[in-house]
Order: C-alpha cells, then sequence, then structure tokens
C-alpha cells in the first residue's frame, strides 16, 4: 500500500494510534504504520492512544524498536531499520506489561512469549523469538503457546524454553528447508544455544 498524502492518512487513521510529526520521516513509516493497525486488535487491552514516535540512534543504543516506559504510551522506531511483524508485536508486548492491567511478567522475554503467542501464524516474518533465540517461522507461535502453559505449572517457563529449542535442534525436530535462517546451522549459533541455556 502507497500512501502519497500523509496527512490524509493521519486525519483517517485508527482513532487509537497517534503518529508524531517526525515519525513520517521514517522511511517505512506507511509500511510501520499499517503492521500496527494490523497487530492492535489482537491486544484488546489497549484501549487507550497510542502513539509512534521514530528516532535515531540514542547514544550506543541501537534497538530496532523500544518503548519509553516513563512517558504516555508508545512505540518509537529506530530510522536505520526496517521492523519486522514480530518486533512490532514484541514491542506492543511491553506495552501490555507497563501500561495496563493485564497480568504478565516484567522483561524482554515474557513481551515476546506473552505477544508473540498471540500472533497469527500466517503474519510471522522472522525465524526468531526476540530475546530467546533463533527458531524455524512455522514454529514460533506454537513454541510460545507452550511455554505459557508451562508456566501454569512451573516458575523457569524461561529457561525451558530456551532448552526446548535447543533440544528440539539438536533432535532433528526442526524442519530442514533451504530458505530458513542458515544462521542455525552455524557452529556460532550452536554455541549460542549453548550460552542461551545456562
Amino acid at each position: 500500500m502507497k500512501v502519497t498524502d500523509q496527512s490524509c492518512l493521519i486525519q483517517s487513521s485508527h482513532p487509537e494510534i497517534i503518529c508524531s510529526s517526525t515519525f513520517w520521516e521514517h522511511p517505512y513509516a506507511e509500511e510501520i504504520y499499517i503492521k500496527v493497525l494490523r497487530a492492535l486488535p489482537y491486544f484488546p487491552e489497549i484501549t487507550f492512544p497510542l502513539r509512534l514516535n521514530r528516532h535515531g540512534t540514542r547514544g550506543s543504543y541501537h534497538a530496532i524498536a523500544y518503548v519509553n516506559f516513563k512517558s504516555e504510551p508508545g512505540v518509537n522506531f529506530n530510522i536505520h531499520f526496517r521492523p519486522s511483524m514480530n518486533t512490532i508485536f514484541h514491542e506492543l508486548g511491553h506495552i501490555l506489561q507497563h501500561f495496563t492491567d493485564f497480568d504478565m511478567p516484567y522483561g524482554e522475554e515474557a513481551a515476546s512469549i506473552y505477544a508473540l503467542s498471540r500472533m497469527p501464524e500466517s503474519w510471522i516474518d522472522s525465524e526468531c523469538i526476540p530475546y530467546i533465540g533463533l527458531v524455524p517461522r512455522c514454529r514460533v507461535g506454537d513454541y510460545c503457546r507452550q511455554a505459557l502453559e508451562y508456566k501454569k505449572t512451573h516458575r523457569n517457563y524461561i529457561k525451558w524454553l530456551r532448552a526446548q529449542l535447543l533440544a528440539d535442534y539438536e533432535d532433528g525436530v526442526w524442519p530442514k528447508y533451504d530458505t530458513f535462517d542458515s544462521r542455525i546451522k552455524s557452529e556460532q549459533s550452536e554455541k549460542h544455544y549453548e550460552q542461551l541455556t545456562v
């Protein structure tokens, strides 16, 4: 979708989204806006206005996006990156954590697990669970939902999930198809997974 008149888009935008004037300077502003618009119905707890902003690098902080917990609810998108839908759901997970009464733990891993468990499988566009690890695209939602089910009777659900990813990779459970992120096949990735389970 190509929007040629940004002012028209702002005026006709979703009433729960407020775009800052600088947000439209982001090279992927239109795409981000549409993705957020599509994602919000999966977060019914967010009943208040959500601001979208853009930022450059903030000192040594190079995150694709971040939520400022001390200001009004909103997501800041780094102009140097094109955020995936996985990233947008992750950031909306932070909005759940800090600006709603939804019962969920704080932290990056929790934001990923809770948010991506809600994500339609066809929307998953990155072969990773942010802050957890690499995983086949077709299994992202399943792993997150399994972790939440495990959490009902155990506290160490994040450690369990990381261990499960490593075990399934080593046991050949994951499909081996050519388009799968080649990093998972490298020795570096295997060492990465070993570190995640420590």
